[in-house]
């Protein structure tokens, strides 16, 4: 065996806050899905179980589209809420502005990937980091390109406490 890579997620990090780094693993976190628990899980069985495998573990964070065409051939995560944002759906989304969201396209991961292969011992992070677009932007370009306005973004907590009850 050459070489073992396995894909992961950033999202390993869970709900821990702060620098997560390739290092890191078991902080403490807890899990806001099961995709979450369930890369976490397999991160730590392959670091328990594979010392002495030529292991990589690559960690993307929210995989989209082509980054030139935007061709994909699935519609989750970012996808959904895209579409009925478009439609005019959202008059109102609970979100702070400045918030990022780390997505990266398809072509990067997969290239990164090749390009990372045959490193064993190593974890990478395949993320957009300080280049993460925020939500105003989307907000921005969403509104722009469907032609809709912009709805309004409402603190989070805000939200939680008044809005959410009632729905």
């Amino acid at each position: 065996l050459d070489s073992f890579v396995h894909v992961s997620t950033a999202y390993a990090a869970g709900t821990h806050t702060g620098i997560f780094t390739e290092h890191d693993l078991d902080v403490g976190q807890d899990f806001r899905n099961p995709y979450e628990r369930t890369k976490y899980e397999a991160e730590r069985i392959i670091r328990e179980r594979g010392s002495g495998l030529p292991v990589q573990v690559l960690r993307p964070s929210i995989v989209v589209g082509d980054s030139t065409t935007g061709w994909t051939p699935t519609f989750n995560v970012l996808y959904g809420p895209m579409k009925a944002f478009a439609r005019g759906a959202y008059p109102a989304i609970p979100a702070r502005r400045s918030a990022p969201v780390d997505v990266v396209p398809v072509n990067y991961v997969a290239d990164s990937i090749l390009a990372l292969a045959g490193r064993p011992g190593t974890t990478y992070h395949l993320t957009a980091g300080d280049r993460a677009s925020s939500v105003g932007e989307l907000i921005e370009l969403g509104s722009s390109a469907a032609s809709q306005p912009r709805p309004r973004v409402i603190p989070p907590r805000l939200y939680r406490r008044l809005i959410h009850p009632v729905l």
